[in-house]
């Protein structure tokens, strides 16, 4: 079966969103999505052991659950590299799929 231009087109668009491992963008976002699950932790337990008494800012709340719907979204359109292989797989079914299954 040969792909009509179409489908190459979207295939192309789809590319056009892909990450890569080495990104700058991932260099950049796992420091700041590790210091949002550390914090993250502290910032809910003192919440919950503190709220009757406090007026809490609920932006950081936003912010935190935030980092993480974006970062689970940057897992869906990160390429990934197999063990063994050198050839990143940039094909969004295969890393969708990586990332459901684990």
């Amino acid at each position: 079966m040969h792909e009509s231009d179409s489908d190459k087109e979207d295939d192309d668009v789809m590319k056009m969103f892909l990450i890569s491992e080495n990104s700058c963008v991932l260099w950049l976002w796992n420091p700041l999505y590790t210091l949002a699950c550390l914090s993250s932790s502290y910032y809910y337990a003192w919440i919950s052991a503190f709220e009757p008494h406090l007026t809490y800012i609920p932006l950081v709340s936003v912010g935190f659950e935030s980092a993480f719907t974006f970062n689970m979204l940057l897992c869906f359109l990160k390429e990934y590299t197999n063990d063994g292989d050198t050839t990143p797989v940039r094909d969004i079914s295969k890393i969708s799929m990586k990332y459901i299954n684990g």
